[in-house]
């Protein structure tokens, strides 16, 4: 009897390069370039989320976070967590106290750890559960958001500021929590943004709040055709106007002046599990361990 071994690696794509991956004449590899991570030996590894230039891994089977700037090669192993599971997480600066906090957790367990006194803090917030595929928080004025669930079945979006570490929510328009449709998270513009299957599953409509809390402010902008799977959310922009989507299907390119869809020449047997914006950057983490091994040429920002 047979079986497939599947190997967890991590690629680094310019910004410069990401049209690259549209070429039919180049292979993937040609341009990407693969990194040794921090506990490479570990056989289960998740990308949650990234932090001026830093990135955080999560190997669940070892309820271990680690905090990796892969620039500098530096990583550090945070204290052992009580989760045996990652619903929401999120890595953000506090100014006030001029350090990193990690915020992970799930249900009414939320666990706050800061990076510089490398230590871990109960709070407390009721929900029932995160819709949608981001993980990691939506960074929008300053809070990060998520979609979920409260107790009366009503979908809202859950805020935390990182400094004053405060859940807050806000309500989605009626139509869509009630017309049973599909929907994520994401930023569009600087806005929050939610990209909105509806029941036949033939289109996306990518929906804006243009205004900050407002809940009427919600307004459709863009509907993109022939697009299957449930979650999508955009995670990059060119200056062309058009935009990188990513979710469950993988990564696709919207150009919204021309209506076009356009797939990336990624093969099948290097299938994308998780992808952030990463953007280079010299930050310490003071931990003075490091990863032995491939090193990024210098990028502005990258694709992970």
């Amino acid at each position: 009897m047979s079986h497939t071994t599947y190997r967890y690696l991590f690629y680094s794509i310019g910004h410069d390069s990401l049209n690259s991956l549209l070429s039919r004449d180049k292979d993937f590899h040609d341009y990407a370039v693969e990194f040794d991570y921090p506990f490479k030996s570990v056989s289960s590894v998740q990308l949650v989320c990234s932090c001026d230039g830093l990135v955080c891994l999560w190997f669940g089977g070892k309820k271990l976070f680690c905090i990796w700037n892969p620039a500098t090669r530096e990583y550090k192993k945070l204290s052992e967590s009580n989760r045996r599971y990652v619903s929401i997480v999120a890595l953000g600066y506090d100014c006030k106290t001029n350090d990193y906090k990690l915020l992970a957790g799930g249900e009414s367990l939320f666990e706050i750890c800061s990076l510089g006194l490398n230590s871990w803090k109960t709070v407390q917030y009721k929900f029932y559960g995160r819709l949608g595929s981001n993980q990691s928080g939506v960074l929008v004025n300053g809070d990060f958001h998520w979609l979920a669930k409260k107790q009366d079945s009503f979908t809202v979006i859950v805020s935390m500021n990182i400094s004053n570490e405060i859940f807050n929510e806000m309500e989605l328009p009626r139509e869509l929590w009630e017309n049973d449709h599909t929907f994520n998270l994401g930023v569009l513009d600087g806005c929050l943004c939610s990209p909105v299957r509806g029941v036949d599953m033939n289109s996306l409509d990518i929906c804006v709040m243009q205004d900050y809390g407002v809940r009427e402010s919600w307004t459709k902008r863009y509907t993109v055709e022939t697009i299957t799977g449930p979650y999508w959310r955009p995670i990059w922009y060119f200056r062309t106007g058009e935009i990188v989507f990513a979710g469950s299907g993988g990564l696709f390119w919207y150009s919204p002046e021309y209506g076009r869809v356009r797939r990336p020449n990624i093969s099948k047997s290097t299938g994308v599990l998780e992808e952030e914006i990463y953007f280079e950057s010299l930050v310490s983490l003071n931990s003075r361990t490091y990863v032995e091994g491939r090193r990024t040429n210098s990028q502005n920002s990258d694709i992970i």
